[in-house]
């Protein structure tokens, strides 16, 4: 059998004439491996609790492994976050006789603490989807996404939860007002002005669209009931493995986290499905995609110390 690839971009399908396959566009070997995911173009903004009925605590393998065990999250320090504006906020008085209680606000603000989740971009874009944030909280692609249902939560009776607000400009300053004067008056200070010292960061981090989760006395947070799914971003590692076992015999779904080739954007697929169709896809005698990637490979080696060379290969043999 002879493969020939033309050049020329004038249909969109393969076309076999006796035992000659006729590809005239690259992009039709598509049609030769398995379609997991179907997406509309179009989509739509999200607005209020539609924003966050769905959010993505993205992690490390291990401290998955962690949180599975217990099915709970736990809250870290404010004072460890990565954002050093809000790490380093400064606290103020106006009155020099009030200074104890820049000491006060120091000891009250650590008592609190944070766990952090990605909501949904859009109607399209789901939390799951961001590429920087499997790069930098995922383990650089090789780490999990736990997806939550925001109604199933156990909150604690006295946190603050609430969407990160972006701003241009960030003062990275605390006012303590004239009449706070009392630990008691600095507490129901921060409770008023919540949204302005926990849930506004600056533009820069607007791509993690963020929502959080603040309590002062709470270690964990229980998510027993509320993990509807996990996503792994590496088909052949080791988080695949685990989480697979894992899995087994829950209702929870375990999705592969890839790119769709048709728009371009982050989608996911039934996790065992797709691999098992993609080991099937790879030893199927009938697949023309190896013997023709083994030619190319080889006809590439033949000519790679030659600069000049025209690396085009017209004929392919099957």
């Amino acid at each position: 059998m002879l493969l020939i690839l033309k050049p020329r971009l004038l249909a969109m399908n393969m076309k076999r004439i006796n035992d000659i396959i006729i590809v005239e566009n690259i992009q039709d070997f598509d049609n030769l491996l398995p379609k997991e995911c179907v997406r509309s173009l179009s989509e739509k903004p999200l607005y209020g609790k539609e924003m966050y009925s769905k959010i993505y605590h993205t992690t490390s393998l291990n401290s998955f492994m962690l949180i599975w065990a217990k099915k709970r999250l736990k809250f870290a320090p404010l004072t460890g976050v990565n954002d050093m504006k809000e790490k380093f906020s400064l606290i103020s008085h106006q009155s020099p006789q009030l200074l104890p209680m820049l000491y006060a606000m120091q000891d009250i603000r650590k008592a609190y603490k944070q766990i952090s989740f990605t909501m949904d971009f859009n109607s399209l874009i789901k939390g799951y989807a961001s590429p920087l944030i499997w790069g930098v909280y995922g383990d650089k692609n090789n780490g999990v996404c736990i997806e939550l249902d925001y109604e199933k939560l156990r909150l604690p009776k006295n946190c603050f939860n609430d969407i990160v607000e972006y701003k241009d400009k960030l003062i990275n300053r605390i006012e303590i007002p004239k009449d706070v004067v009392t630990i008691n008056g600095l507490k129901a200070f921060i409770r008023e002005h919540q949204k302005d010292l926990f849930f506004v960061k600056e533009k820069c981090w607007e791509y993690e669209n963020e929502y959080r989760i603040i309590s002062d006395t709470d270690e964990y947070l229980d998510i027993s009931n509320a993990i509807t799914a996990v996503y792994v971003a590496n088909i052949d590692g080791l988080a695949f493995d685990i989480v697979d076992e894992l899995l087994k015999n829950t209702d929870v779904k375990f999705e592969y986290v890839h790119v769709d080739d048709k728009i371009g954007i982050f989608c996911s697929s039934d996790a065992r499905k797709y691999k098992n169709q993609f080991i099937s896809t790879l030893n199927n005698p009938k697949n023309c995609l190896l013997p023709i990637s083994n030619q190319a490979k080889e006809y590439y080696e033949s000519l790679k110390n030659n600069p000049d060379a025209d690396l085009t290969k017209i004929n392919y043999k099957l």
